[in-house]
């Protein structure tokens, strides 16, 4: 058997029962009331609880040791086998550097991280990082170090269709 196929094969199955249940899930919503904004996104939200807790986009804040707060959001993506990497960066979207990369492990209901950071801005090389019970916090030892604080967000395309508007279309089509 090739290794690669089955791979493939098993992921494209995950892939399209995800669909299949986020289509479930959005339809559910629009079925018993009027369509809304935020039918996709709690779709969205349902998709993402069941396929990994930690994986995903989250947001928040760093805190220096002198009390400045600095916008601080963070990308998990899972490895596989209960490892993950996280990138830690200034905000979503942009073309920004990453501020600090992180390995972490899962150990039950948590993933600990630690890594490596960017030295000027944050003031610090070595970060660890804990998700537990929806928040991912951490700290940067030092005397220049600080702590931060993020919680999982859905992040939307602004041209997701949510079944209200024909604005993004081209001619309404």
């Amino acid at each position: 058997m090739n290794l690669n196929r089955s791979i493939a094969g098993t992921y494209g199955r995950r892939c399209a029962l995800l669909m299949v249940l986020a289509t479930g899930v959005y339809m559910a919503g629009l079925s018993h009331a009027a369509p809304s904004e935020a039918a996709p996104k709690r779709a969205a939200a349902a998709v993402a609880e069941m396929s990994d807790p930690f994986m995903g986009d989250w947001q928040g804040t760093f805190t220096s040791r002198k009390r400045r707060e600095t916008a601080l959001v963070a990308q998990v993506i899972a490895l596989g086998k209960g490892r993950y990497h996280a990138n830690l960066l200034p905000e979503f979207d942009g073309r920004v550097e990453i501020i600090a990369t992180l390995e972490g492990q899962r150990e039950g209901d948590t993933v600990r991280f630690s890594g490596w950071g960017d030295v000027s801005a944050y003031r610090g090389p070595d970060w660890n990082g804990l998700i537990k019970e929806g928040v991912f916090t951490g700290d940067v030892p030092g005397r220049e170090g600080g702590t931060f604080a993020l919680r999982k967000v859905v992040r939307l395309s602004p041209r997701c269709f949510s079944g209200t508007s024909t604005l993004f279309w081209n001619n309404g089509t």
